[in-house]
């Protein structure tokens, strides 16, 4: 019987970082001159690093991994960005915006958790096959 490890909080909550920090990165560097669907691509290619990152980390339910590891970055998202936004007293993106990057995120960390699982199972197969 496969033995189930407990994962912990604190894997999903750093591949939530990761998948903004791209995002933040460019919100740093400036703004004005970037247009609102590069910061769409931004959070996607974030994402699937995330979710890349802890998938690796995690080696089981990838698809699972993905999902709650797309929450945690919304939830991240949402801390940081919304928060950054009321200290500043900058009026907050609308809802719909928020939705896009929900879903960005979700699909995002998706992909990249099952990129990780094709790359350990091409790298399990290479190995099976040189033995």
């Amino acid at each position: 019987m496969k033995q189930e490890r407990k994962i912990p909080l604190k894997d999903y909550i750093a591949g939530g970082a990761i998948a903004n920090a791209i995002t933040w990165i460019v919100l740093g560097i400036g703004s004005s001159a970037v247009p609102p669907d590069f910061f769409i691509a931004t959070y996607l290619v974030g994402s699937i690093l995330g979710g890349f990152l802890v998938g690796r980390k995690i080696r089981q339910e990838f698809v699972k991994t993905g999902l709650l590891t797309g929450i945690f970055s919304f939830v991240v998202h949402v801390y940081v960005f919304l928060g950054v936004f009321w200290l500043l007293s900058i009026p907050a993106p609308p809802l719909e915006w928020h939705a896009i990057i929900f879903s960005v995120l979700l699909l995002g960390s998706c992909l990249g958790a099952l990129l990780s699982k094709l790359i350990i199972l091409e790298k399990h197969e290479a190995q099976s096959s040189s033995e």
